[in-house]
């Protein structure tokens, strides 16, 4: 994922993610991604405009509902990566 997008972040739908409310609309006014990538676009948005990122541990527990099919859906997951990518390589990273 780093090779494609560029994100440093690991276990993307692991994480609680906290916007201020500007950021926040910056962001999710650029989202496009609506499956399981939809995290890492916004992480990667964030980073590209310049918002900082922290990362806290937190206590999580998994949907049992959850469900993500083996072969299509991990193909729309690259897919998407890829997508990332092109849809977003305007948002030239700020330093």
């Amino acid at each position: 994922m780093h090779a494609v997008v560029g994100s440093k972040h690991h276990r993307h739908a692991m994480r609680l993610q906290v916007f201020h409310p500007r950021a926040a609309r910056e962001i999710f006014s650029r989202q496009q991604i609506d499956g399981y990538m939809f995290d890492v676009e916004i992480l990667v948005l964030a980073r590209r405009l310049g918002y900082s990122i922290q990362q806290v541990p937190i206590r999580w527990r998994d949907d049992g509902d959850s469900r993500l099919a083996l072969v299509s859906g991990n193909l729309r997951n690259v897919a998407d990566i890829f997508r990332i990518r092109r849809l977003h390589s305007e948002v030239k990273e700020k330093p």
